[in-house]
């Protein structure tokens, strides 16, 4: 997508360049996954379709719990564009801070716990299943609070030490400071949704 878009800033159709880079490269990782299927899968593979209500319902459930941590940042930007000039920026740098985190402890975790419960539902071990994402649900909310509370009483200095002097103003980096405290209260709901959509 990168190198279309490149390409698109010496043409008036950058907007075209760069959604055609996004489909190549959509393509392209789509098509190396399915070279990386192993062979036995294809051998076994049933055309049958495998859809009930059941699945119908679990799949609403976990689009809409993934589409609110999407959508969300999204409402808050444009809302942030009503304020004034800078506030998107600002949000940025504080949401960009709280995404470190999330995704180091809290997506990892979610990422280690799939084959586990995967292996679990498949035998139908569902009380097993159930206790193991109990446990790892409450690691998650035990790394989340660890994160949030480090990030509370040290939002200040990570800031200082991040954005000081890279042309942002100490009023700046104050709002700044302010909005990461806000945002990183959301780690221990992104922590439960996360795992809740991977179970």
């Amino acid at each position: 997508a990168i190198v279309f878009l490149w390409f698109g800033f010496h043409s008036t159709s950058s907007v075209t360049f760069l959604a055609v880079g996004i489909l190549v490269g959509a393509v392209m990782r789509w098509g190396s996954q399915l070279l990386n299927i192993p062979k036995i899968y294809w051998e076994s593979f049933s055309w049958s379709w495998q859809l009930n209500a059941h699945l119908y319902r679990q799949f609403f459930y976990g689009a809409l719990s993934t589409s609110m941590l999407v959508l969300i940042p999204v409402a808050i930007r444009s809302a942030a564009s009503l304020i004034g000039v800078g506030e998107i920026a600002r949000f940025n740098y504080a949401m960009k801070l709280v995404e470190l985190p999330a995704g180091v402890l809290i997506t990892t975790l979610s990422t280690v716990a799939y084959p586990g419960l995967c292996a679990l539902y498949e035998e139908k071990s569902f009380i097993k299943a159930n206790y193991r994402l109990h446990i790892y649900l409450q690691q998650a909310i035990f790394l989340a609070l660890n994160a949030l509370l480090v990030g509370w009483f040290f939002s200040d200095s990570i800031v200082n030490v991040l954005f000081e002097g890279r042309k942002i103003q100490g009023a700046d980096t104050q709002i700044i400071s302010r909005l990461l405290q806000v945002a990183l209260v959301s780690l221990p709901f992104v922590a439960l949704s996360s795992l809740f959509v991977t179970a």
